[in-house]
Protein backbone atom coordinates (compact mmCIF):
# COMPACT_ATOMS: atom_id res chain seq x y z
CA UNK A 1 0.00 0.00 0.00
CA UNK A 2 3.01 2.57 0.85
CA UNK A 3 4.34 1.53 -2.74
CA UNK A 4 1.47 2.28 -4.39
CA UNK A 5 1.01 5.88 -2.34
CA UNK A 6 4.35 6.50 -3.32
CA UNK A 7 4.14 5.99 -6.89
CA UNK A 8 0.60 8.02 -6.86
CA UNK A 9 2.31 10.75 -5.42
CA UNK A 10 5.33 10.84 -7.95
CA UNK A 11 3.18 10.58 -10.44
CA UNK A 12 1.26 13.54 -9.61
CA UNK A 13 4.55 15.86 -8.71
CA UNK A 14 5.73 14.97 -12.13
CA UNK A 15 2.32 15.97 -14.01
CA UNK A 16 2.01 19.26 -12.11
CA UNK A 17 5.63 19.63 -12.87
CA UNK A 18 4.90 19.58 -16.52
CA UNK A 19 1.49 21.59 -16.89
CA UNK A 20 2.21 25.24 -18.21
CA UNK A 21 0.77 27.71 -16.04
CA UNK A 22 -1.28 30.18 -17.22
CA UNK A 23 0.96 32.97 -16.70
CA UNK A 24 4.02 31.46 -19.04
CA UNK A 25 0.58 30.65 -21.96
CA UNK A 26 0.56 34.08 -21.91
CA UNK A 27 4.00 35.48 -22.63
CA UNK A 28 5.11 35.33 -26.09
CA UNK A 29 8.47 33.20 -27.21
CA UNK A 30 11.63 34.89 -26.95
CA UNK A 31 11.79 35.46 -30.79
CA UNK A 32 8.44 36.68 -31.05
CA UNK A 33 9.52 39.55 -27.82
CA UNK A 34 12.31 40.21 -29.63
CA UNK A 35 10.68 41.01 -32.50
CA UNK A 36 8.10 43.43 -30.84
CA UNK A 37 10.83 44.90 -28.41
CA UNK A 38 12.73 45.82 -32.12
CA UNK A 39 9.76 47.71 -33.33
CA UNK A 40 9.44 49.54 -29.63
CA UNK A 41 13.37 50.24 -30.28
CA UNK A 42 13.82 51.51 -33.48
CA UNK A 43 10.27 53.56 -33.19
CA UNK A 44 12.34 55.14 -30.17
CA UNK A 45 15.59 56.18 -31.77
CA UNK A 46 13.69 57.24 -34.85
CA UNK A 47 11.40 59.66 -32.60
CA UNK A 48 15.03 60.95 -30.81
CA UNK A 49 16.63 61.11 -33.52
CA UNK A 50 19.40 59.14 -31.80
CA UNK A 51 22.74 57.49 -33.48
CA UNK A 52 23.41 53.97 -32.54
CA UNK A 53 24.89 51.37 -33.65
CA UNK A 54 23.29 47.57 -33.47
CA UNK A 55 24.95 44.71 -32.29
CA UNK A 56 23.38 42.54 -34.40
CA UNK A 57 22.09 39.70 -34.12
CA UNK A 58 21.01 40.50 -30.16
CA UNK A 59 18.86 43.63 -30.77
CA UNK A 60 21.02 45.68 -28.46
CA UNK A 61 21.91 49.01 -29.72
CA UNK A 62 24.48 51.32 -28.31
CA UNK A 63 26.18 54.53 -28.52
CA UNK A 64 29.76 54.95 -27.30
CA UNK A 65 30.76 58.61 -25.99
CA UNK A 66 34.10 57.73 -24.63
CA UNK A 67 35.55 54.34 -25.48
CA UNK A 68 37.98 54.86 -22.57
CA UNK A 69 41.63 52.92 -21.80
CA UNK A 70 41.01 50.20 -24.80
CA UNK A 71 43.80 48.41 -23.37
CA UNK A 72 41.99 47.39 -20.30
CA UNK A 73 38.56 46.32 -21.74
CA UNK A 74 36.53 44.58 -19.38
CA UNK A 75 35.67 40.51 -19.90
CA UNK A 76 33.11 38.30 -17.90
CA UNK A 77 35.02 37.80 -15.07
CA UNK A 78 36.02 41.35 -14.45
CA UNK A 79 35.46 43.35 -11.17
CA UNK A 80 33.94 46.71 -12.58
CA UNK A 81 33.18 49.77 -10.88
CA UNK A 82 30.50 51.58 -12.95
CA UNK A 83 28.04 54.38 -12.31
CA UNK A 84 25.08 54.31 -14.25
CA UNK A 85 21.69 55.24 -14.77
CA UNK A 86 18.92 53.05 -16.09
CA UNK A 87 15.35 54.35 -17.64
CA UNK A 88 12.26 53.09 -19.07
CA UNK A 89 11.69 54.83 -22.79
CA UNK A 90 9.72 57.25 -21.28
CA UNK A 91 12.37 58.83 -19.86
CA UNK A 92 11.80 57.83 -15.63
CA UNK A 93 14.89 56.40 -14.21
CA UNK A 94 14.28 53.56 -12.24
CA UNK A 95 17.96 53.15 -11.03
CA UNK A 96 20.84 55.28 -10.40
CA UNK A 97 24.04 54.16 -9.19
CA UNK A 98 26.79 56.33 -8.65
CA UNK A 99 29.79 53.45 -7.36
CA UNK A 100 28.70 49.97 -7.77
CA UNK A 101 30.61 47.18 -8.03
CA UNK A 102 29.89 44.00 -9.34
CA UNK A 103 31.30 41.15 -11.27
CA UNK A 104 30.35 41.15 -14.93
CA UNK A 105 29.33 37.42 -15.38
CA UNK A 106 26.77 38.50 -12.76
CA UNK A 107 25.17 41.40 -14.79
CA UNK A 108 22.23 41.89 -17.00
CA UNK A 109 23.03 39.72 -20.49
CA UNK A 110 23.21 43.38 -22.57
CA UNK A 111 26.21 44.87 -19.52
CA UNK A 112 27.86 41.32 -20.51
CA UNK A 113 27.43 42.26 -23.99
CA UNK A 114 27.67 45.93 -24.16
CA UNK A 115 30.70 46.79 -21.48
CA UNK A 116 33.24 45.11 -23.62
CA UNK A 117 33.18 47.45 -26.10
CA UNK A 118 34.67 50.12 -23.98
CA UNK A 119 37.68 50.09 -21.50
CA UNK A 120 38.24 51.69 -17.89
CA UNK A 121 37.08 54.91 -18.03
CA UNK A 122 34.80 54.94 -20.98
CA UNK A 123 30.97 55.91 -21.18
CA UNK A 124 28.30 53.46 -23.32
CA UNK A 125 24.81 54.54 -23.71
CA UNK A 126 22.60 50.74 -24.31
CA UNK A 127 19.07 50.00 -25.35
CA UNK A 128 18.31 46.56 -24.32
CA UNK A 129 15.86 44.08 -25.65
CA UNK A 130 14.02 42.86 -22.62
CA UNK A 131 15.62 39.96 -22.84
CA UNK A 132 19.03 41.29 -22.02
CA UNK A 133 17.48 43.17 -19.42
CA UNK A 134 15.20 41.65 -17.36
CA UNK A 135 13.40 39.28 -19.53
CA UNK A 136 10.16 38.20 -18.71
CA UNK A 137 10.07 38.30 -15.16
CA UNK A 138 10.93 42.43 -15.32
CA UNK A 139 12.81 44.32 -12.18
CA UNK A 140 12.27 42.84 -8.52
CA UNK A 141 11.29 45.74 -7.22
CA UNK A 142 8.47 46.30 -10.19
CA UNK A 143 9.54 49.43 -11.78
CA UNK A 144 11.01 47.38 -14.68
CA UNK A 145 7.17 45.67 -16.04
CA UNK A 146 8.20 42.26 -17.94
CA UNK A 147 9.33 42.27 -21.24
CA UNK A 148 10.53 46.31 -21.11
CA UNK A 149 12.64 47.55 -23.06
CA UNK A 150 15.36 49.53 -21.04
CA UNK A 151 18.30 52.10 -21.72
CA UNK A 152 21.43 52.50 -19.52
CA UNK A 153 24.36 55.44 -19.66
CA UNK A 154 27.40 53.45 -18.00
CA UNK A 155 30.68 54.78 -17.26
CA UNK A 156 33.74 51.96 -16.10
CA UNK A 157 34.67 53.72 -13.36
CA UNK A 158 37.35 50.93 -12.57
CA UNK A 159 37.88 47.16 -13.40
CA UNK A 160 39.94 44.75 -12.38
Amino acid sequence: MKKYILLLIAVTLFYASCSKSKDAEALPSPSIQLGEDLKVINKFIADNKLSVTNLAPTGIYYHISDSGNTQSRPTTLSFITARYTGRLLNGSTFTYQDSAKFELRYALPGFQLGLPLIGKGGKIRLILPSGYAYDRQGSNDKLVAPNEVVEFDVEILDLK
